[in-house]
């Protein structure tokens, strides 16, 4: 991801690619961990990012997204609606886990 640099607590923009264009479906989401190719749910050759994604809205739009295998994550420095920055900044406090899971 981002060539290798991706990095717990830098935020990503994710991306949901269709047949004419790119939609973001969920902004300046937390890396909360990331999996080199692999690991316990990676088939060899991908690697597995885990994201902080806090919306019910949003979750369902990555979930929806990640299942259609159609998942870009881009990189952001902007500030994020939770107010920090991808770089230097204190993680948000935790969220209660998702129902299901």
């Amino acid at each position: 991801a981002v060539d290798g640099r991706l990095r717990p607590g830098d935020l990503v923009d994710v991306y949901a690619s269709g047949d004419e264009a790119a939609t973001v479906v969920a902004a300046g989401q937390r890396v909360v961990d990331v999996t080199a190719p692999g690991g316990a749910f990676a088939d060899g050759e991908e690697l597995t990012v885990t994201l902080a994604v806090a919306e019910a809205g949003e979750r369902a739009a990555v979930v929806g997204a990640a299942s259609a295998g159609t998942v870009t994550l881009v990189r952001t420095t902007h500030v994020s609606r939770r107010g920090s920055t991808s770089r230097g900044a204190e993680p948000p406090p935790a969220a209660a886990p998702a129902e299901g899971g």
